[in-house]
Formats: structure tokens, sequence, C-alpha cells
């Protein structure tokens, strides 16, 4: 909220005059001769630069490839036809009132992957227009929005997504409108913002114009990068996993029924099918499905093993002990040994 205030201290001013603003706003636009539907300069570009401040990130949904977020956007741009300088006693900056933005020409900036959205109107209307003495005006509106953000989960639950945010002009080609990012960093992220399943690494902003066949419009791109906290997925799915390989190694050392390692199994693939709850239907393995599926192989691995065992034991006790302790020794190494790939290939650490 520091980026906004700071942004407000910016274009107010000294408001004490003897000509009353309302006044001021009336007479421009009938002495100009004001029409809504012609740009600032018919012969020259209008430079719109705009800011955004995330104020609240309200979910990211995997199923539905969205995330929803409650922010503000921030305009800029100058029209000379609203010049006042020439007024005696003139403010330096006027606030303007409520529907001051049906008046005026506005950039008709659109959200290129907006999914559903809406301007914020509690208790108030929460936008705002303010007028400088030279003409710049500075237009700023709260706006809850639901943006769509393709993902890919080949690594998930180690994956991270970049979700974007496209803001283009809709019908004003670049001779007309052209969008910059402001000065800096134009886009911020309140600091208070907790997202539970992401931690966000970093927000990038790019410009993105494009040719269409009806001519170039100017369009720039807010992209966040977003990388998952497995820590969960870790405790739910991944121990409870290396548990039951270790259990069904415990054949190998104790006599026991086969009833354990099928029981294993009906578990290890009820954890597989928990696993992926939270992603929609993808047509690809991802990278707990290949956890899971070497880890049902070991469990399976070990059941033929162990059976095998159980067939010749009585005609070749001592080829059976040698068996087993192979068994006890090279199916934990080669487990170990996935594991340890596993992690340096999706997580480059070693845990």
């Amino acid at each position: 909220m520091y980026f906004i205030l700071s942004i407000m201290s910016g274009v107010t001013g000294n408001i004490n005059s003897t000509t009353a603003p309302s006044s001021i706003f009336r007479k421009l636009l009938n002495q100009q001769d004001y029409q809504r539907s012609d740009p600032p300069r018919l012969n020259e570009t209008t430079v719109v630069r705009l800011g955004m401040y995330i104020a609240m990130i309200h979910g990211i949904s995997e199923k539905t490839q969205d995330f929803s977020i409650l922010f503000y956007l921030i305009q800029r741009w100058s029209d000379p036809r609203l010049q006042f300088s020439h007024f005696q006693s003139a403010p330096s900056k006027i606030n303007l009132g409520q529907d001051a933005w049906e008046t005026l020409w506005t950039p008709d900036v659109f959200f290129r992957n907006l999914k559903d959205g809406e301007y914020v109107d509690i208790t108030v209307s929460n936008r705002q227009m303010r007028l400088h003495v030279t003409g710049e005006i500075f237009y700023i509106a709260a706006i809850k929005a639901v943006f769509t953000c393709p993902m890919e989960f080949q690594k998930y639950p180690f994956d991270t997504q970049i979700c974007p945010i496209w803001l283009q002009s809709l019908s004003n080609e670049v001779d007309v409108v052209t969008l910059e990012w402001r000065p800096g960093s134009a886009v911020h992220l309140n600091p208070h913002v907790q997202l539970f399943s992401y931690t966000m690494n970093m927000i990038t902003e790019e410009e993105c114009s494009q040719n269409y066949t009806n001519g170039t419009f100017s369009c720039l791109s807010a992209k966040f990068t977003l990388q998952r906290r497995y820590g969960r997925l870790i405790t739910q799915t991944y121990f409870p996993s290396v548990l039951m390989i270790i259990l069904s190694w415990i054949p190998f050392w104790i006599d026991t029924s086969i009833d354990i390692l099928v029981g294993m199994m009906i578990v290890m693939a009820f954890l597989m099918q928990t696993s992926t709850n939270d992603l929609p239907q993808i047509s690809y393995i991802t990278a707990v499905g290949i956890w899971f599926l070497v880890c049902v192989s070991y469990v399976f691995l070990a059941l033929i093993l162990y059976t095998i065992g159980q067939r010749l034991k009585g005609h070749q006790d001592n080829w059976v002990r040698k068996f087993k302790l192979w068994c006890r020794i090279l199916l934990p190494v080669s487990f170990c040994i996935f594991c340890v790939v596993y992690f340096l290939v999706y997580t480059s650490i070693i845990i």
C-alpha cells in the first residue's frame, strides 16, 4: 500500500484556491469542445504509462489453471486539451469527481488472458482520477480479476509456474496509443501477501506488442514466477512411500506372510491416487508419477523375489540363504541410488 500512497502523494497538490476544481473541469470541457471519442493527440502517439500494485492473491488453482487477485491498476497519460495553467489562481492538481472516466478519453486497456473480473465498489467506487495543470491525468482503479495461467506439471511437485498478466490496447494501434511500464519497478506485490502452496520468486515486466491482420497493437506483460512449496507432499506422500518400501524388505529378514506385501501394494496405489488430486487430467507423467511407478515396481519386485525364495525353501536352503542375502543388499542400495538421482534431477539437491 505504501507504493500507492507514494504515487498518490506525487499527484496531490495545493488545492487552496479561489477557483473551484469542478468549475475548472466544466470550463475545460466547454471551451475546448472536448470530444471523448478523440484521442489526446490526433497526429501523435499518446504514451500511457502503467503500474500495478498486487494487494492480494486469493488463490492459484491447478485444476482450472488460473489465479485470482485483487490489484490496483495505475495509468498515467497526458491530454493537452485539459491544460488549465491559463486559469487564474488555479491549483496545480485537481481531483475529478466520480464517473469522470465516463466523460474523458481513457486508454482502452484490456487484459488478454482475463477469465472474469470486476471493479471494486465497496463501500464506494474504488476508482479515482486526478488532473495536473499541465494536462497530465492520473487514473487508479481497484480490480478483482481471475486470469488464466497455462501450467506444465512434468516436474510436479518440484515445478515452477509462470503466471502472466497481458495488458493490451483494444482498438487503438501503436500510432495512436503506446503502452509503457512506469519507470523503475512498475509492478509491486504487497509484502504481507502469503501463498501457502507457492513462493513468489520474481515479477518480470516485458513488452509484448504483436502484429495482427488489422494492425499492430501495444502490449505489456507482467509475469509472476511461482516456485511450488513441496513440504506437504514430502511428509504426506514421499515419506510414507519410503516407509512402505522399507517394510517390503522385512520378509527377507524375518519369515512372514506374503499378505504384508500385498497390503503394501494396495497402500502404494492409494498414495499414488491421492498425490495428484490437485492436478487436472493430464496426458503425461509427472515427477511424482515417476516416483510411484518406481516405488510400486520395488514392492512388486520384492513380492516376486519373496515368492521365488519361498518356492525354493526346503530344496536348496544354502542357495536360498545366499539369495536372501543378495536381496537384503541389492534392494536397499539400488533404491538409495534411485533416490539420489531422482532428487538431483528434480531439485538439484541431495537429500
